[in-house]
């Protein structure tokens, strides 16, 4: 995973992202806690720094404990985070596709509780793994795009490091930028892959579940393999999959990185 800082010209404000790269049946668990804990460690320091300088120079040990306490309350409070049943029933396995589809039909999810499915997945016997593909429009000239852009949640934008580029042209290359982030449970040859689009999670695409935020279910019952589908997803095609779930309160913040 990678941190990345961008500061802002006007006025100094800096804006973080975290990157993250592609993992292969690891403990959802430690993935999650590992993860958490560097954004953690990272956030926690530049606030302190920022009210007292001399903590500058306090060891990253020092930051690490502090963010390791942040996580632990996180992390206890995601196991005791209740998950809608027909998702625990679903990954009891031994399910047909037809029994699949039946259980994810007009489901839904807030962010917690997905956060809460593929952590406590663990309990079960499953790994997590986690795919990205990220693709720039092709009539997008690289070089002349900003460090960052934001697309705020009234239409406005925010950029960072501009070039020249227009709001318009901005929130164009934002919106019509495709990004894939699947997410799979294995226990075997079992599967369950939860995967999201830009353009899915802001509730833009097509037909009636589509207009709304959401991600796609598929599994290894659908007639795809899993290393189709992981080739797949890292050639920026979408499996087929019309089982949309539905992600309520998600922010609709756009980023670009």
């Amino acid at each position: 995973m990678q941190i990345l800082n961008f500061q802002d010209e006007n006025d100094g404000s800096i804006t973080k992202a975290a990157i993250l790269e592609d993992v292969e049946k690891v403990s959802p668990i430690r993935f999650y806690a590992q993860t958490q804990i560097e954004t953690k460690k990272d956030l926690i320091k530049t606030i302190m720094v920022n009210s007292c300088p001399e903590f500058e120079n306090l060891p990253d040990e020092f930051w690490y404990i502090q963010a390791a306490k942040v996580v632990e309350s996180f992390l206890s409070d995601m196991a005791k985070t209740k998950v809608p049943e027909n998702f625990l029933s679903l990954l009891d396995g031994n399910k047909k596709k037809k029994e699949q589809i039946s259980l994810m039909k007009g489901q839904t999810l807030d962010p917690n509780q997905l956060f809460a499915l593929l952590v406590n997945a663990e309990a079960k016997g499953y790994t997590f793994s986690e795919y990205h593909y990220q693709a720039t429009p092709p009539n997008v000239d690289i070089e002349k795009l900003p460090q960052m852009i934001e697309v705020k949640e009234d239409g406005n934008v925010r950029s960072i490091g501009n070039k020249g580029l227009s709001d318009g042209q901005m929130k164009t290359v934002v919106e019509q930028t495709k990004k894939i982030v699947a997410k799979i449970l294995d226990k075997g040859d079992e599967w369950h892959c939860f995967y999201l689009t830009f353009r899915g999670i802001a509730g833009k695409e097509q037909g009636e579940q589509g207009q709304r935020p959401h991600v796609h279910y598929i599994s290894d019952k659908f007639g795809i393999s899993r290393e189709d589908l992981v080739k797949s997803i890292r050639a920026g095609n979408c499996p087929a999959s019309s089982v949309h779930i539905g992600i309520l309160n998600y922010p609709t913040v756009e980023k670009k990185e």
